[in-house]
């Protein structure tokens, strides 16, 4: 039977299904048994209306094309942005933020452990913050560095929410760009890898809770790859990495959307999206592979109208 139709003019509806599901109207269950539930039409902004503030910590308040560049990303997703001098950056400045952003202008020795415990996400391209963070080890070219010129990054398979579905060798950035990388602890999700060597993750994310090379995470923790000044050069889809890893930091928790095939076609893209957009990470399993192990440590599990039943 077809639970969640793939088709844009229901999809709006059918998120109000989602949201009156997520928030225990039925359970941890499918939506299999909530076609009688009247819905509520929701606005993608909904995702981020009980808290739209954003810190964004960058070497000067003049911003950089680079850092411009992160700003307006982050207000693109719906956020409101306070920039923060690296010279003037304290714990507080995560206080009554979504989400914190360090960008890799940033000096990791006016940052250090500033951020280490608060509890709101963080998103860290400051690579040699990241061992501050406990994200990575200290040593710099065995559990962290750089890769100058390079552009290119490998995405892992099956390919993570981190990742934006985006499949195997992709460009993030253009005209002298910088990778950075990092050797996490096994507890992290790892979205992408130098192309070269894929024990140097240059996307990965540890979720609440998780332990980190060093303590545990307070709240989900992202390393993004975008060296400066990369994000001034973002490729197309360094540009959707990067909103990805926003997103991940800040989303709900995880659903489960079982379809016919993957990569999705393009109606369950738009539905993967619009789940995406209030607030979830979005696992893809195909019909013919799907069990019922995929639905744990999901908060909701939706299936598309584009699988088979029989």
């Amino acid at each position: 039977m077809s639970v969640l139709s793939s088709h844009g003019e229901r999809i709006a509806c059918w998120l109000g299904v989602l949201a009156w599901v997520a928030a225990g109207g039925c359970g941890k269950r499918s939506l299999e048994n909530a076609r009688d539930v009247a819905p509520t039409q929701l606005q993608s902004s909904q995702a981020l209306s009980l808290n739209s503030h954003a810190a964004l910590v960058v070497a000067d308040t003049e911003l950089s094309p680079a850092d411009l560049v992160l700003k307006q990303r982050l207000e693109g997703l719906g956020y409101l942005v306070s920039v923060i001098d690296d010279d003037n950056c304290h714990p507080q400045d995560a206080d009554g933020k979504r989400i914190v952003v360090l960008s890799e202008s940033s000096q990791s020795g006016k940052i250090l452990n500033k951020f280490t415990g608060v509890s709101v996400p963080v998103v860290a391209m400051e690579v040699a913050v990241w061992d501050d963070l406990g994200l990575t080890g200290s040593g710099w070219g065995t559990d962290m560095g750089d890769a100058p010129g390079v552009g290119e990054i490998a995405m892992t398979s099956p390919p993570h929410p981190l990742g934006a579905q985006l499949h195997g060798r992709v460009t993030v950035g253009r005209e002298a760009p910088k990778m950075v990388w990092g050797r996490p602890a096994a507890a992290a999700q790892v979205a992408a890898t130098l192309t070269d060597d894929a024990t140097k993750a240059v996307l990965f994310g540890y979720d609440k809770g998780a332990r980190m090379v060093s303590g545990t995470a307070p709240a989900r923790r992202v390393a993004v790859f975008a060296g400066d000044p990369t994000p001034a050069t973002f490729s197309y889809e360094g540009a959707q990495l990067f909103d990805a890893a926003v997103m991940w930091a800040t989303q709900r928790g995880n659903a489960l959307l079982v379809l016919n095939s993957v990569p999705p076609s393009a109606p369950d893209e738009l539905l993967r999206k619009r789940i995406e957009e209030q607030g979830y990470s979005v696992h893809l399993v195909r019909d013919a592979e799907a069990q019922a192990s995929h639905a744990q440590g999901k908060v909701v599990t939706v299936i598309s109208e584009s699988t088979v039943s029989s």
